[in-house]
Protein backbone atom coordinates (compact mmCIF):
# COMPACT_ATOMS: atom_id res chain seq x y z
CA UNK A 1 0.00 0.00 0.00
CA UNK A 2 1.15 3.60 -0.49
CA UNK A 3 0.99 4.11 3.28
CA UNK A 4 3.39 1.22 4.01
CA UNK A 5 5.63 2.35 1.15
CA UNK A 6 5.64 5.85 2.63
CA UNK A 7 6.55 4.56 6.10
CA UNK A 8 9.35 2.39 4.63
CA UNK A 9 10.73 5.33 2.62
CA UNK A 10 10.58 7.57 5.71
CA UNK A 11 12.47 4.98 7.80
CA UNK A 12 15.08 4.66 5.02
CA UNK A 13 15.53 8.43 4.91
CA UNK A 14 14.14 8.70 1.37
CA UNK A 15 11.99 11.73 2.11
CA UNK A 16 11.06 12.58 -1.48
CA UNK A 17 9.63 9.07 -1.99
CA UNK A 18 7.90 9.17 1.41
CA UNK A 19 6.24 12.46 0.49
CA UNK A 20 5.06 11.06 -2.85
CA UNK A 21 3.55 7.99 -1.15
CA UNK A 22 1.81 9.94 1.63
CA UNK A 23 0.40 12.34 -0.96
CA UNK A 24 -1.13 9.31 -2.72
CA UNK A 25 -2.63 8.22 0.59
CA UNK A 26 -4.34 11.56 1.27
CA UNK A 27 -5.61 11.71 -2.32
CA UNK A 28 -7.24 8.29 -1.84
CA UNK A 29 -8.21 8.89 1.78
CA UNK A 30 -8.38 12.59 2.73
CA UNK A 31 -9.29 11.60 6.31
CA UNK A 32 -6.05 9.72 7.00
CA UNK A 33 -4.71 11.75 9.91
CA UNK A 34 -1.43 9.85 10.09
CA UNK A 35 -0.63 10.51 6.42
CA UNK A 36 -1.37 14.23 6.93
CA UNK A 37 0.84 14.18 10.04
CA UNK A 38 3.70 12.57 8.06
CA UNK A 39 3.33 15.12 5.24
CA UNK A 40 3.40 17.93 7.80
CA UNK A 41 6.56 16.53 9.37
CA UNK A 42 8.22 16.18 5.95
CA UNK A 43 7.23 19.77 5.06
CA UNK A 44 8.77 20.98 8.35
CA UNK A 45 12.01 19.25 7.39
CA UNK A 46 11.97 21.23 4.13
CA UNK A 47 11.14 24.41 6.08
CA UNK A 48 7.96 24.58 3.99
CA UNK A 49 5.98 25.78 6.99
CA UNK A 50 2.80 26.86 5.21
CA UNK A 51 2.35 23.35 3.76
CA UNK A 52 3.26 21.83 7.13
CA UNK A 53 0.59 23.92 8.86
CA UNK A 54 -2.08 22.86 6.35
CA UNK A 55 -1.34 19.17 6.98
CA UNK A 56 -1.04 19.50 10.78
CA UNK A 57 -4.38 21.30 10.94
CA UNK A 58 -5.98 18.72 8.63
CA UNK A 59 -4.66 15.93 10.87
CA UNK A 60 -5.99 17.69 13.98
CA UNK A 61 -9.40 18.18 12.38
CA UNK A 62 -9.54 14.39 11.92
CA UNK A 63 -8.01 13.52 15.32
CA UNK A 64 -8.66 16.60 17.47
CA UNK A 65 -7.31 15.06 20.69
CA UNK A 66 -4.06 13.64 19.28
CA UNK A 67 -1.27 14.90 21.55
CA UNK A 68 1.50 13.93 19.10
CA UNK A 69 0.02 16.02 16.29
CA UNK A 70 -0.62 19.00 18.61
CA UNK A 71 2.94 18.73 19.95
CA UNK A 72 4.49 18.56 16.48
CA UNK A 73 2.44 21.56 15.31
CA UNK A 74 3.61 23.42 18.43
CA UNK A 75 7.19 22.48 17.57
CA UNK A 76 6.68 23.65 13.97
CA UNK A 77 5.56 27.04 15.30
CA UNK A 78 8.57 27.04 17.65
CA UNK A 79 10.86 26.61 14.62
CA UNK A 80 9.12 29.59 13.02
CA UNK A 81 9.45 31.68 16.20
CA UNK A 82 5.66 31.92 16.44
CA UNK A 83 5.75 31.78 20.24
CA UNK A 84 2.07 32.28 21.04
CA UNK A 85 0.93 29.66 18.52
CA UNK A 86 3.65 27.30 19.71
CA UNK A 87 2.62 27.63 23.36
CA UNK A 88 -1.06 27.15 22.50
CA UNK A 89 -0.48 23.81 20.76
CA UNK A 90 2.18 22.52 23.17
CA UNK A 91 -0.16 23.23 26.09
CA UNK A 92 -2.99 21.58 24.16
CA UNK A 93 -0.79 18.47 23.74
CA UNK A 94 -0.28 18.42 27.53
CA UNK A 95 -4.03 18.71 28.12
CA UNK A 96 -4.55 15.64 25.91
CA UNK A 97 -1.60 13.79 27.50
CA UNK A 98 -0.27 15.35 30.73
CA UNK A 99 2.85 13.15 30.53
CA UNK A 100 3.77 14.02 26.93
CA UNK A 101 7.57 14.11 27.11
CA UNK A 102 8.19 16.04 23.88
CA UNK A 103 5.55 18.67 24.64
CA UNK A 104 7.30 19.36 27.97
CA UNK A 105 10.75 19.48 26.35
CA UNK A 106 9.49 21.80 23.60
CA UNK A 107 7.79 24.08 26.14
CA UNK A 108 11.09 24.24 28.07
CA UNK A 109 12.79 25.31 24.83
CA UNK A 110 10.07 27.91 24.20
CA UNK A 111 10.51 29.31 27.74
CA UNK A 112 14.27 29.47 27.20
CA UNK A 113 13.84 31.36 23.91
CA UNK A 114 11.81 33.90 25.87
CA UNK A 115 14.57 34.12 28.50
CA UNK A 116 12.40 32.53 31.20
CA UNK A 117 14.96 30.39 33.04
CA UNK A 118 12.67 29.46 35.95
CA UNK A 119 9.81 28.29 33.71
CA UNK A 120 12.21 26.38 31.46
CA UNK A 121 13.74 24.63 34.47
CA UNK A 122 10.33 23.84 35.99
CA UNK A 123 9.20 22.24 32.71
CA UNK A 124 12.44 20.25 32.38
CA UNK A 125 12.02 18.93 35.92
CA UNK A 126 8.58 17.61 34.94
CA UNK A 127 10.03 15.89 31.89
CA UNK A 128 13.35 14.38 32.98
CA UNK A 129 15.51 13.53 36.00
CA UNK A 130 17.16 16.36 37.94
CA UNK A 131 20.54 15.49 36.44
CA UNK A 132 19.15 15.57 32.88
CA UNK A 133 17.27 18.81 33.66
CA UNK A 134 20.53 20.42 34.83
CA UNK A 135 22.30 19.24 31.67
CA UNK A 136 19.50 20.56 29.42
CA UNK A 137 19.29 23.93 31.18
CA UNK A 138 23.05 24.29 30.69
CA UNK A 139 22.49 23.83 26.94
CA UNK A 140 19.52 26.21 26.83
CA UNK A 141 21.30 28.84 28.95
CA UNK A 142 25.04 28.36 28.23
CA UNK A 143 25.88 31.53 30.22
CA UNK A 144 23.76 30.50 33.20
CA UNK A 145 20.59 32.27 34.38
CA UNK A 146 19.88 35.70 32.87
CA UNK A 147 21.41 38.70 34.65
CA UNK A 148 19.49 39.72 37.77
CA UNK A 149 17.56 36.44 37.74
CA UNK A 150 17.03 35.05 41.21
CA UNK A 151 17.43 31.30 41.04
CA UNK A 152 15.04 29.80 43.58
CA UNK A 153 16.73 28.76 46.82
CA UNK A 154 14.89 25.46 46.78
CA UNK A 155 17.00 24.44 43.78
CA UNK A 156 18.79 21.30 44.95
CA UNK A 157 22.56 21.64 45.04
CA UNK A 158 23.85 20.14 41.82
CA UNK A 159 26.24 17.24 42.17
CA UNK A 160 29.89 17.54 41.10
CA UNK A 161 29.12 14.99 38.35
CA UNK A 162 26.32 17.20 37.01
CA UNK A 163 28.54 20.30 37.17
CA UNK A 164 31.23 18.40 35.26
CA UNK A 165 28.64 17.32 32.67
CA UNK A 166 27.42 20.93 32.35
CA UNK A 167 30.99 22.10 31.73
CA UNK A 168 31.55 19.40 29.10
CA UNK A 169 28.29 20.31 27.35
CA UNK A 170 29.16 24.01 27.47
CA UNK A 171 32.60 23.31 25.97
CA UNK A 172 31.10 21.10 23.27
CA UNK A 173 28.46 23.66 22.25
CA UNK A 174 31.04 26.46 22.42
CA UNK A 175 33.50 24.85 20.05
Amino acid sequence: SPFNAGEAALKAGNFREAKKQFQKVVQQDPNNATAHHRLAYLADMDKDYSIAEIHYLAALRIEPKNADIACDLGYSYLLQERSDDSRRYLEKALRFDPNHHYAKMNLATLHSQQGDYAAAMAMLRQAVSEEEAQAHIAQLFPDGPPEGMQVANNTPEISPATRELQQKLAQRSGS
